[in-house]
């Protein structure tokens, strides 16, 4: 079997919630969201809270142009994100964290990877409209895809189904 190498630079998002970093080192996820949200209000709406764990990827040396991350919102006519920032150089650097522990995996030279792993906290989340939030980052020239999040509104059928099965219709 042939072992496939991880195509850098790359990441994920996890979409949840609340974050809470405990004493012990564990991460704790609250509300994970698998794939969609589902809104029982109309939009626009605002969501009272969103956390985002983040992690960027890439192998040593590959390049040295900086990354910048955005947060784009469903419903955001101006194609603007709504959130932006620039990755401290740091992370390029083997043992010198962000936010929490950067790990160069193990293996031969090709498979060494820096990580660049943090947390982001959203409050008043303004939506739009139905979409998907999605997390990008810029370096150079090229988008490199870190997750995306469905944004739907649940129809009035729906909302009734889902309360008879709960026992709250």
């Amino acid at each position: 079997m042939k072992a496939l190498s991880r195509h850098t630079p790359c990441g994920d998002t996890i979409f949840c919630d609340d974050i809470r970093q405990e004493i012990t080192g564990k991460v704790t996820l609250v509300g994970v969201y698998a794939g969609s949200m589902y809104l029982l209000k109309p939009f626009p709406a605002k969501l009272g809270k969103l956390a985002l764990r983040i992690t960027y990827q890439e192998h040593p040396d590959e390049s040295e142009d900086p990354v910048e991350l955005h947060i784009y919102l469903p419903g955001n006519k101006t194609g603007e994100p709504h959130m932006k920032t620039v990755l401290d150089h740091k992370f390029r650097e083997a043992g010198k964290p962000l936010l929490e522990s950067t790990p160069v995996f193990e293996g031969d030279d090709t498979e060494k990877l820096l990580s660049a792993t943090f947390h982001v906290e959203m409050t008043d989340v303004p939506l739009n409209g139905a979409g998907r939030i999605k997390v990008r980052a810029y370096r150079g020239g090229d988008e490199i895809r870190l997750g995306s999040l469905l944004v739907q509104q649940l129809t009035s059928p729906a909302i009734a189904a889902a309360a008879a099965e709960t026992g709250n219709g």
